[in-house]
């Protein structure tokens, strides 16, 4: 008597577990979800057939277009000046992004350039309303620019955070992902972009001109056009010592040239430009090879 209603009661346990794994296995419908996937991945054959399918049932995630996470944080640049550091946080990864400009905190931290006042704001005003929230670029961004509290680093960097984000959970590259918010039909490379001089008050310089920059705007490919870059700045280097220039670097990473006058800046960079251009091999269009 006493083992039958052992067996009774185990019996009974059975069922009821058994009623609670389909009533979980039919509301979250992974039968057909999971044989769709199972379809899709004998349909295509892939080299990697577990790899593609965490792929195709993290998209099939209710979580996997919100964000999880969001924190801020103070950091330290190279030239030891305080940056701001965002992170969101989805189920495809961490993704960051950050900002020197202020609001400054003003106070004795770091000659009052401190930036805690910029991490309290991410904490007390931000995380609690985009925890949660679906990622979307539009929606992040004018939440950003309608709420007057926000600091604009803040906002900046939360919107570069979001757009890397963006990009990962479509599957584009950063670039590509932004000519598309610009409605850029046919995106060029990634051009990158020099710091040659420094002034103002990114150097110890009487030159008013904060900064020159220049692009290369025809070369084939990015690794040409950084070589290039890199020819640019030492060559430039080699012809302000030749005229008896003490050099330094700026902030930014730019030559502190001790020339006072922009126009004698323009000058100098231009003629050291166009003898680093026509000593290379690369391949170059009729138009000018760089701009700034």
């Amino acid at each position: 008597f006493i083992f039958q209603k052992m067996e009774e009661r185990t019996s009974k346990a059975v069922d009821n577990e058994r009623e609670e794994i389909e009533s979980y296995v039919a509301l979250h419908g992974l039968e057909p979800q999971l044989n769709s996937v199972v379809n899709d991945i004998v349909k295509d054959r892939p080299e990697d057939p577990f790899a593609t399918m965490s792929g195709l049932l993290l998209r099939k995630s209710e979580r996997s277009e919100l964000i999880l996470g969001v924190s801020a944080r103070e950091i330290l640049s190279a030239q030891a000046f305080p940056c701001l550091q965002v992170s969101i946080v989805t189920i495809q990864g961490i993704f960051q992004a950050t900002t020197g400009i202020g609001p400054f905190d003003g106070d004795a931290r770091y000659e009052g350039r401190g930036l805690k006042k910029s991490v309290d704001s991410v904490t007390h005003l931000i995380q609690d309303k985009l925890i949660g929230k679906e990622l979307n670029q539009a929606q992040i961004d004018t939440f950003l620019s309608s709420e007057p509290n926000i600091p604009d680093n803040v906002a900046l960097a939360l919107s570069m955070a979001c757009c890397r984000a963006c990009a990962k959970h479509k599957g584009m590259e950063l670039h590509a992902y932004i000519a598309q918010l610009a409605n850029v039909p046919d995106p060029c490379i990634p051009v990158p972009c020099f710091s040659l001089v420094n002034g103002g008050q990114f150097a110890q310089s009487p030159m008013f001109l904060q900064e020159l920059t220049v692009m290369f705007k025809d070369m084939m490919s990015f690794e040409e056009s950084l070589e290039a870059g890199v020819r640019l700045h030492r060559h430039l280097a080699k012809e302000l010592t030749t005229r008896g220039k003490n050099l330094n670097t700026g902030i930014s990473g730019g030559l502190v040239s001790g020339l006072d006058n922009p126009a004698d800046v323009m000058k100098v960079n231009t003629c050291t430009g166009v003898r680093v251009i026509l000593k290379s091999s690369t391949r170059i269009s009729s138009n000018t090879p760089f701009a700034f």
